[in-house]
C-alpha cells in the first residue's frame, strides 16, 4: 500500500509529465534554448544564430526524434523555394550550413542525455548535405580589359564607396575590419595596417591581430574622402558616418558596395561581384604576382600572426617585402600593358620626309 509521500511522488511526476515533454519529446525549440547559452564560445555566433533562426521558424514545434533523414531533405527543398533579402534563393553551401547545424545538434542532445536517441545516427553526409561547387571565380583585376575590372566601380563610386573598394582590394581586410578600422593603425610611411586583437574573425576571446598593407592609391583615396567629412574627419574611425560621428555598420558596407555594383553592373563568372570578392581577388593577385602563399595568408589573416598589439620585427619585415614585391609586379603589368611611345625624328627620318 502507498505512503502519503509516495502518492505525492507519484502524482507530481505524472503532472510534470504532462506539463513538459519527456526527453523523447524535446522539441526543437526546447532543445535550441539549452543550446542558446553556449553560442557565445562559438566561432561566429552571429552566424550560427542566424542559421537557427531559419531552423527554428521551420521545424521549432516538431519533436527532435522525429527529424528524420526525409524531413532533412524535405527542409532542404522548402528553403530552395525561398528567397533570400538578394532577392534569389539561398545557396546550396548556406543550406548545407543549416543541415550540419541540424545534426550538430541532434548529436548534442544525445551526448547531453536530453534525447534517448539520435534520429539522424545513422545518416550519411550525402544523404543530408547537398552537393555543392562553393569555389567563387570573380577575380576584380587592375586590367581594363579583364572581365571584372577594378576600375569599372572606381569609374561609377562615389568618395567613400572610393576609398572603401581601394582599401578593401589592397589590404583584403575583412567588412567587420574595414568598420572599425581606426586612422591610427595605418602606418603610412611603411603602408601598413595592424589590425589588433579583438577585431579579426575567430572565437570571442581568442581573435588574434595580424599586419596587412594598402596601397599608396587607398590611403589618397581615403584622404579625399575623410576631407569632405568635415567636423567628422577628427573621429578616429576611417570611415564616419557623418550624422552620428560613429563608424558604419559592416551590414552598411555591404548593402553599399551591391549598389555599386549594380551600377558598375559587374557580373563575373560566379555571377554579381561580393564585398568579399575585393578581399579574395586581394589574395588571389598576390600569389599571382609571385608572393609567397604563406605570406600572403598571414596578411589575410586565414593563417594568424602572434595574439599582440605590437608586432616583431620579423613580422614587419615580411609585410613590406610582400608590398614591395606585390607593387614591383603591379608596376610591371603596368608598364607592359602601356602603349608604345613614338620613336623621335632624327636626321634621317626628316630627311625621308624631305
Amino acid at each position: 500500500m502507498e505512503t502519503n509521500d509516495e502518492l505525492v511522488q507519484r502524482i507530481t511526476a505524472a503532472v510534470t509529465a504532462a506539463i513538459r515533454p519527456t526527453g523523447a519529446r524535446l522539441t526543437w525549440l526546447e532543445l535550441w534554448e539549452r543550446y542558446e547559452p553556449e553560442i557565445e564560445q562559438l566561432e561566429a555566433p552571429k552566424t550560427r544564430r542566424s542559421e537557427g533562426k531559419h531552423v527554428l521558424r521551420l521545424l521549432g514545434p516538431e519533436a527532435v526524434a522525429e527529424t528524420g533523414i526525409d524531413r532533412v531533405r524535405a527542409y532542404r527543398k522548402t528553403r530552395r523555394g525561398e528567397v533570400t533579402i538578394r532577392r534569389r534563393p539561398p545557396s546550396d553551401k548556406t543550406i548545407n550550413n543549416e543541415v550540419i547545424l541540424i545534426r550538430r545538434l541532434t548529436k548534442l542532445a544525445m551526448r547531453r542525455g536530453w534525447q534517448e536517441r539520435d534520429p539522424l545516427a545513422a545518416a550519411t553526409e550525402a544523404d543530408l548535405l547537398a552537393p555543392v561547387q562553393n569555389v567563387r571565380l570573380n577575380v576584380v583585376e587592375e586590367d581594363a580589359a579583364a572581365p571584372i575590372s577594378l576600375g569599372a566601380f572606381l569609374r561609377r563610386a562615389d568618395l567613400l564607396e572610393r576609398a572603401l573598394v581601394l582599401v578593401a582590394h589592397s589590404s583584403g581586410m575583412r567588412r567587420r575590419e574595414l568598420a572599425l578600422l581606426e586612422v591610427c593603425w595605418i602606418d603610412r610611411r611603411r603602408r601598413l595596417i595592424t589590425i589588433p586583437p579583438g577585431i579579426a574573425k575567430g572565437r570571442r576571446g581568442r581573435k588574434k591581430g595580424r599586419v596587412t598593407i594598402v596601397s599608396a592609391d587607398a590611403l589618397r583615396a581615403l584622404d579625399v574622402y575623410r576631407r569632405s567629412l568635415r567636423e567628422a574627419r577628427f573621429c578616429r574611425w576611417a570611415f564616419v558616418n557623418p550624422r552620428r560621428q560613429r563608424p558604419y555598420s559592416p551590414d552598411f558596407f555591404t548593402r553599399r558596395f551591391n549598389k555599386l555594383e549594380r551600377r558598375a553592373a559587374a557580373d563575373g563568372p560566379s555571377g554579381p561581384t561580393w564585398l568579399h570578392d575585393l578581399r579574395r581577388s586581394f589574395v588571389t593577385l598576390a600569389i599571382r604576382r609571385g608572393a609567397d602563399s604563406v605570406r600572403v595568408m598571414k596578411l589575410a589573416g586565414h593563417s594568424t600572426l602572434e595574439s599582440q598589439q605590437r608586432y616583431n620585427v620579423e613580422s614587419l619585415e615580411e609585410a613590406i617585402g610582400t608590398r614591395d614585391k606585390i607593387e614591383a609586379a603591379r608596376f610591371r603589368e603596368w608598364r607592359d600593358r602601356a602603349p608604345p611611345k613614338r620613336a623621335p625624328i632624327g636626321p634621317a627620318s626628316q630627311k625621308a620626309r624631305a
